[in-house]
């Protein structure tokens, strides 16, 4: 359930941001191995 969230959100900010899927995900990991980022996925 938790997981499905977040493949609904990235998918909202690739749309938003004109970026593809991909690249939302790297942007993404890099915040949080940054701590720019809550570690949500880590939790699904």
């Amino acid at each position: 359930m938790y997981r499905h969230n977040i493949e609904i959100n990235t998918m909202v900010i690739s749309n938003k941001v004109g970026l593809s899927e991909i690249d939302v995900r790297r942007i993404i990991k890099k915040a949080q191995e940054d701590g720019l980022f809550p570690k949500y996925a880590d939790m699904a």
